[in-house]
């Protein structure tokens, strides 16, 4: 199905609102597990790195992300009270799997030791400002 299909274009003529809500559940249930074997590998010694922490972080959110902004574009282009209710049903679900990511503390201490790592001095500025945001960001 074209939602779970985070590596090409979105085939929006694939896309039926009752696949929506098992979809999602199971990128949510994919996010959750990949987070927690990151968080297992950095509890057991990983260094924290860009590749090592912020390349796994990018590559385990994509899916369920790519997902959730193809529903929402589609509520503002084709809002049909299925679509909504699909939405509305996986709402809560949605925002809690990306606070159970933004506020891992496995992944905040790796990301703040990245920052105060050696290698912090010749890391691109762009991949400091995303490591910056992801440190504020599990702040706030």
């Amino acid at each position: 199905m074209s939602l779970s299909a985070h590596e090409s274009l979105p085939r929006f003529d694939e896309i039926r609102t009752e696949d929506i809500v098992p979809t999602v559940r199971a990128l949510i249930t994919q996010q959750d597990e990949r987070r927690s074997e990151l968080e297992a590998r950095l509890a057991g010694g990983l260094t924290p790195t860009w590749d090592s922490v912020a390349v796994p972080v990018s590559q385990l959110s994509e899916p369920l992300s790519y997902a959730w902004n193809i529903v929402h574009h589609l509520l503002s282009v084709k809002n049909t009270p299925a679509l909504r209710e699909a939405e509305q049903t996986v709402q809560g679900e949605v925002v809690a799997a990306a606070l159970r990511l933004g506020q891992s503390r496995a992944i905040y201490e790796a990301t703040k030791a990245i920052r105060g790592s050696a290698a912090w001095a010749t890391l691109e500025e762009a991949r400091r400002r995303i490591i910056e945001s992801g440190i504020q960001a599990a702040e706030l």
